[in-house]
């Protein structure tokens, strides 16, 4: 019942939906609809809204919550689409359609039908089931990317954001995809050459560094799960897993995230 509840309050207060070729689509989004400085970080926000004109500063500050119930605060990811998406002042995190919550939503449905088919319940696990199937829609028509061959964040106001996030990946972690194609397309979506990299991102709230723990664990899971369908794209001399030979790059990759 607890898990119906926390499932409830997504359903009730953080749900979106988009219309897209004459079809409606309904996912989740990271929203705080109250305005006011964060107690925890009140000075800061504060003087962050000084900068922008009165009008401006309760969104601002609703944008600042909402990226922190995100767990990415603040990443640049949130950023993307505002008029200085160096700044924090350009915060939109509620106008983006975040892959990571609905696969972690999507995977919640699909425990809560499992949960229920074994108590018994038939009604309430084929509605899980249902809602799962929906988001799955979802996923595929607003969030996949053919040609790229990843999920990607869907900004309500100017369609995808093709940027890299490790978050891009999270349905297949979560399991969250009815085509198994789509696996083989997110692995290939991974290569890269890093041999001219950039340099670590910055403008966030804290040192640039090589990834957050749940990113980190999320790469781990993927190199785990799918490792045997990886390659290094080169010849090495003694026989090393193929999760071994894409380790390596994959941290690398992480530690030139724009957090």
């Amino acid at each position: 019942e607890t898990l119906a509840l926390e499932l409830n309050f997504w359903t009730v207060n953080r749900t979106i939906s988009v219309y897209l070729e004459e079809k409606s689509y309904n996912l989740n989004r990271y929203y705080v609809p109250y305005g006011g400085p964060r107690p925890e970080s009140y000075s800061k926000d504060a003087e962050l809204a000084d900068t922008l004109p009165e009008g401006d500063r309760e969104v601002l500050w609703a944008e600042l919550k909402a990226g922190a119930e995100s767990g990415w605060d603040f990443s640049s990811r949130w950023l993307v689409g505002g008029p200085n998406p160096n700044s924090l002042s350009s915060i939109r995190t509620s106008k983006l359609i975040p892959v990571d919550l609905n696969a972690f939503l999507c995977q919640a449905e699909e425990l809560m039908s499992n949960f229920y088919s074994r108590l018994g319940n038939d009604t309430q696990a084929e509605r899980y089931r249902s809602l799962r199937a929906q988001r799955m829609a979802a996923l595929n028509a607003l969030l996949w990317d053919e040609q790229k061959g990843a999920w990607f964040d869907y900004d309500v106001e100017n369609g995808k954001n093709l940027e890299f996030y490790p978050s891009n990946l999270t349905p297949l972690w979560a399991g969250c995809f009815s085509d198994p194609s789509f696996v083989d397309k997110a692995l290939r979506y991974l290569e890269y050459d890093i041999s001219n990299g950039g340099q670590p991102g910055g403008g966030g709230e804290y040192e640039v560094q090589e990834g957050f723990g749940w990113t980190n664990g999320m790469a781990l899971m993927l190199l785990d799960r799918y490792g045997d369908r990886l390659t290094s794209g080169t010849q090495l001399t003694l026989q090393v897993p193929h999760y071994l030979v894409v380790a390596l790059p994959l941290q690398l990759l992480l530690s030139f995230l724009p957090w």
